[in-house]
């Protein structure tokens, strides 16, 4: 593989990634475009002239010296044959410099194991401040009505991941029934921290589609993986949560205790991250029982 291509990973919201690409006068191409071109030149006829004169050469400029790129929608627009052999096809089209938004798996570690000069650049989410806290306590009274002793929990919860300062995500689970402020909570929350607040309703995935949802697909299919990779917030919503079948639980343990989610395709950190569970259970001994201990904990 040549050793002289500039491979730039980047990881987190596609606004972060359009910051990295080059500005100015340099216009990169799109991946998906470069593989269309290479197919074209693929398919086209080489017939040997009647004359008996050579086969003209394949201009090839079309395709090499590009700086390409390609954001996280893009890899299931190519071949499978060319994510199959995605370190192979990029020293073919020999880009000048190739920038890759939340690559699939496969794909990363082809790069990473082909090419030496790989550099990776990922998103550095909000982390909770004092000013969060002050923000909190000041905005939540007029948001949420009648949930002091829920605002007390909250700051008290905010105060103690900044004090040790832990890369773990924090949980929340909000009980009640409907109009209690729960969503509205987490809203806030968003609002305080910046970006959009990640919101997946789990009571709108019957379980054949959440399971191919929660555990990937085809990269052509939604999953939960590729949404947090391209998340513009560290607070994550899973709102309903106690609709999901329980069966599904234990795709979230490492989620939420180490901060780190793998599917079929995608591995992500979701470190620092604030992730809000809602549900319509009575009681945390209700959530208890119907949740489990070890998801519970």
């Amino acid at each position: 593989m040549r050793s002289d291509i500039q491979i730039v990973i980047v990881d987190g919201p596609r606004s972060y990634f359009d910051e990295q690409l080059p500005g100015g006068d340099s216009k990169p191409t799109s991946l998906p475009r470069i593989a269309r071109l290479v197919d074209e030149i693929n398919r086209t006829l080489r017939i040997q002239p009647a004359d008996g004169s050579n086969i003209p050469e394949v201009d090839r400029s079309s395709i090499t010296g590009k700086i390409v790129y390609a954001r996280s929608n893009d890899y299931a627009s190519i071949s499978e044959h060319v994510r199959l052999n995605f370190a192979e096809f990029i020293d073919e089209i020999e880009p000048r410099s190739l920038y890759l938004h939340n690559p699939p798996r496969h794909i990363r570690e082809q790069i990473k194991s082909a090419f030496n000069d790989v550099q990776i650049s990922a998103y550095d989410y909000p982390k909770i401040s004092e000013e969060n806290i002050t923000r909190l306590m000041a905005d939540f009274p007029t948001t949420v009505l009648g949930q002091e002793a829920a605002m007390s929990s909250l700051l008290a919860s905010f105060q103690t991941m900044l004090d040790l300062g832990n890369e773990k995500p924090l949980v929340l689970l909000f009980i009640g029934p409907s109009g209690v402020g729960k969503t509205e909570t987490a809203k806030l929350i968003s609002r305080i921290m910046g970006g959009k607040l990640m919101r997946k309703q789990f009571s709108m995935f019957q379980n054949e589609r959440f399971a191919s949802y929660l555990f990937g697909g085809g990269l052509s299919e939604n999953s939960f993986g590729h949404d947090l990779l391209d998340r513009t917030s560290n607070v994550i919503l899973l709102d309903e949560f106690d609709k999901a079948n329980p069966i599904f639980h234990s795709a979230f343990y490492q989620l939420f205790d180490d901060g780190e989610f793998t599917d079929r395709n995608y591995s992500v950190n979701t470190s620092r991250a604030i992730i809000i569970c809602t549900s319509n259970y009575a009681s945390n001994n209700d959530a208890r029982e119907k949740l489990g201990v070890p998801i519970y904990s």
